[in-house]
């Protein structure tokens, strides 16, 4: 053969070959993260496109975002490739999904490199923001490596002890450490995110303990997370993914995070039978559409059909899964359906008694509510362990805490100062000015209708006057406020109980003993006083029949109170009546990246009180707060000891965050990272927003919870104190 031929036939050859090779089809690839309400059926590399099948799934009806701004990109080279078509819905306009709840259809883009490995799909539309991070283009590329496998495999190895058979043994409470281990299919730093953040909760105590989840450039992550029993919560890695995971104590779960998370290890399959399944659900908007127009019973009568399906849901979700029906998924499944239902009924007629307040004219909101409206308590064991289990306890228990019923408090009569504030002022040799004295008489509490009026009138008076009305208040009137509190307080929960048992025919159960620990933080900071609040706890404890809550409750006692045990007859303060100071003791901050960014953030403010506000722009309440305090922000401007500092992060999005930033006027704000958000919710150990620090001059930590609603009345108080 002449050598023109040879030529001639390998270049055939190579175009074949390159022709075959520039073509090919990928069925249900496998992909990283995502964000899509369905998925990729199929990706064709063809001669002059690339071809995505989708099929997203959704309410009938419901319109899917218009396709226009969709692109995908090379992983490697970072090449935008902008769509140019679509088949099955229109690019420019919205698209009803039809009643088959499924749309299937297909988008066409330029033609991919013949060496991409993997593409990112992404699409922009306003509020919605999908996606598909890594979708892997070779059918046989080892998606997880090889090595990122055997190392899952060995750390769920270590962990030799069994886990719990059932609920009901006594190893449910056991507080040593669980570990999660793991890999982000897909992972580059490029997606804006390092860490993952753990949003676990003490859900006897109502301590939140936020940890952050560091991730390696290659997508391990590893972490130790302290437990006190089996708990079921969530992680969150950036602004993208969010994944339920199941931990025992003494126990390693395993999971590879992705468009379908997997899970490895003795947990791994009651993660992943909780994680595949989600209760039918009243929408909000139906929710305050009831509230206003349907009586307790038609409500009533409306949510528990709606439990049914949810136990008819269930029950088919079990066959389907061979999962038996006395499993730990199973009993965990049951639980949150009554949790969510029992939720759903309290918080209807805690949502009537507002909408009243509003529009007192509507007959259907003074319906009262029957005396057997709540007996949908009665189905939930107050004795089983394994509610506390599941994230949703804490929403339920809260709002049993405070459904109607229990809402009952006793008659308090409180007695009047032995001395008035005019002979405070006359035996200390206090002068106060004439105009003092006249706003001091003039002064009529009935006419102060609002906060604002009350800072108004507050501000007449002099410096010496406000010094020596809050020491005489320190001296005088707190006392009286705090004699026969610890009383008070057991006459409150006598009552309670007396409804529980009587009105809503349950017995008392750890779930009920469990809201007297939660109420013991705000229980003892009205107490403010060590004795007296030994007293309170050593009654309210003889109430509560787990050891172990009773363990936790003697910690927070003593967690407030660190030297109770060691208080003397003549008291922590060297009285007789051992008070506490009111202010608290500020604390310098552990060290850590939480720190170094926070100090880095306050550094120019140094010398000053600071009030650290958390929010967002999407957070309601945070909103509401900072709009009500525009004005306070104002007569603070500038002030000498005190400013404020506002934090936030990519969460909220910056058109939004400059916007309300300009109109509200906000200074010494800053936008995060949600890496650094993250230490920052670690460092002060909250997982909602808002929240509020209080900051010495010395960058220490007076108060990480401040109590926002009493701002106004502490604001002088911590202004004196802390000079």
């Amino acid at each position: 053969m002449s050598n023109t031929k040879k030529v001639n036939l390998y270049t055939i050859i190579l175009l074949f070959c390159a022709s075959v090779y520039g073509q090919k089809s990928i069925e249900n690839p496998d992909t990283g993260i995502s964000r899509y309400p369905g998925s990729i059926t199929k990706i064709e590399i063809l001669e002059n496109e690339t071809l995505l099948h989708l099929k997203l799934k959704g309410k009938p009806g419901k319109a899917i975002p218009a396709h226009k701004n969709a692109y995908i990109e090379d992983f490697e080279t970072k090449t935008k490739l902008k769509v140019v078509k679509a088949e099955g819905i229109d690019l420019n306009t919205k698209t009803p999904i039809p009643k088959t709840g499924e749309i299937n259809y297909i988008l066409h883009f330029p033609k991919l490199r013949a060496t991409t490995q993997a593409i990112d799909f992404r699409l922009e539309d306003g509020k919605i923001s999908w996606f598909f991070y890594a979708i892997f283009l070779g059918e046989k590329q080892e998606v997880v490596p090889k090595a990122v496998k055997d190392w899952l495999y060995k750390e769920v190895s270590k962990s030799t002890k069994k886990p719990l058979e059932n609920y009901d043994t006594k190893d449910f409470f056991n507080k040593n450490t669980a570990r999660l281990v793991g890999y982000i299919k897909g992972y580059s730093p490029r997606l804006g995110f390092t860490t993952g953040i753990i949003h676990t909760t003490n859900n006897i105590t109502k301590e939140d303990y936020p940890l952050v989840v560091p991730i390696a450039e290659n997508g391990r992550f590893e972490i130790d997370v302290s437990l006190s029993h089996p708990s079921y919560f969530s992680l969150k890695f950036g602004k993208i993914k969010w994944c339920s995971v199941y931990l025992e104590p003494e126990q390693t779960l395993a999971v590879v995070v992705g468009a379908k998370d997997t899970y490895l290890g003795p947990l791994a399959e009651i993660t992943k039978n909780l994680s595949g399944f989600r209760l039918i659900r009243m929408s909000s908007r139906n929710f305050k559409k009831h509230v206003t127009t349907s009586t307790p019973d038609e409500f009533k009568k409306r949510q528990l059909a709606i439990y049914k399906r949810n136990v008819a849901k269930i029950e088919a979700y079990l066959e389907a899964n061979t999962i038996k029906p006395n499993s730990k998924s199973a009993i965990l499944l049951q639980h949150k359906n009554e949790m969510v239902n029992a939720s759903k009924l309290i918080d209807f007629e805690s949502y009537r008694k507002r909408a009243l307040k509003k529009d007192s004219t509507n007959l259907v909101l003074k319906t009262k509510v029957s005396k057997t409206y709540y007996d949908f308590l009665e189905d939930i064991d107050f004795n089983a362990k394994s509610l506390l289990v599941l994230e949703d306890f804490s929403s339920f228990i809260n709002r049993l805490a405070y459904a109607n019923p229990l809402r009952i408090y006793p008659q308090r009569n409180i007695k009047n100062p032995k001395k008035t504030f005019t002979t405070y002022l006359k035996e200390e040799g206090i002068k106060i000015t004439d105009t003092d004295s006249a706003n001091q008489a003039n002064f009529d509490r009935k006419k102060i209708s609002s906060q604002k009026a009350y800072n108004a009138y507050s501000d007449k008076f002099s410096a010496v006057y406000k010094k020596a009305k809050l020491e005489y208040n320190a001296k005088y009137v707190t006392p009286l406020l705090q004699d026969g509190i610890d009383t008070f307080l057991l006459e409150k929960w006598r009552l309670k109980d007396s409804v529980l048992i009587n009105t809503l025919k349950k017995d008392k159960g750890l779930v009920y003993d469990i809201t007297k620990i939660r109420a013991l933080d705000f229980d003892l900071k009205k107490i403010n006083n060590a004795e007296k609040a030994r007293t309170y706890w050593e009654a309210l404890s003889k109430q509560i029949e787990h050891p172990f809550l009773r363990e936790e409750g003697r910690r927070l006692v003593t967690k407030m109170y660190p030297d109770i045990s060691q208080i003397s007859k003549t008291g922590i303060d060297g009285k007789a009546n051992g008070t506490l100071k009111i202010e608290p003791i500020a604390y310098t901050l552990p060290d850590g990246k939480g720190k170094t960014i926070f100090k880095k953030l306050i550094a120019p403010h140094k010398g000053k009180i600071l009030f650290v506000d958390f929010w967002a722009t999407w957070c309601a309440p945070c909103v509401s707060s900072i709009k009500k305090m525009k004005e306070t922000r104002s007569d603070y401007a500038n002030h000498k000891d005190f400013d404020f500092i506002f934090i936030t992060d990519t969460s909220s999005p910056e058109k939004a965050y400059n916007t309300f930033v300009a109109d509200q006027d906000l200074k010494n704000t800053t936008r995060l990272s949600e890496d650094e958000f993250n230490y920052l919710r670690q460092l002060f150990e909250f997982n909602g927003i808002p929240r509020y620090i209080l900051v010495d001059k010395n960058g220490n930590v007076v108060n990480k919870n401040f109590p926002i609603h009493n701002f106004y009345r502490l604001l002088d108080s911590i202004l004196e104190t802390y000079k």
